[in-house]
């Protein structure tokens, strides 16, 4: 489920799911649960801040609570992303995260000659 609300200054957004494996009987249903906020500041540029929590559905194994901030930045047809972020709470030990990335948009639209 997402859910997202947009306003004149910042945009929420907040987010579950719930996780089954079944391929693996031993292994325990999770969910998740996430809420995050973003502004643009520039037409391609915008900051995102998340706090994000998972466990199992009993809430006694795979717990995790992290805190993550984030941006991410438009170049002509190239989209650049980055975050850092750290567990506030885990059943093993402390993890700080880091991701970039790069999304390249392809023109899918068919071009036509206007000549005759």
């Amino acid at each position: 489920i997402l859910m997202s609300h947009q306003s004149k200054y910042v945009t929420l957004v907040g987010n579950a799911g719930v996780d089954k494996a079944i391929n693996d009987p031993e292994r325990g249903t999770t969910a998740e649960l996430g809420f995050g906020m973003g502004r643009a500041f520039f037409r391609k540029l915008a900051v995102v801040g998340e706090l994000r929590t998972q466990s199992t559905t009993d809430f006694k194994h795979d717990r995790l609570v992290s805190a993550n901030a984030g941006f991410i930045y438009g170049v002509r047809k190239a989209i650049w992303y980055a975050r850092v972020g750290h567990s506030l709470f885990s059943d093993d030990g402390r993890h700080a995260f880091v991701g970039v990335g790069m999304k390249v948009l392809i023109d899918t639209e068919e071009k036509t000659d206007a000549r005759p």
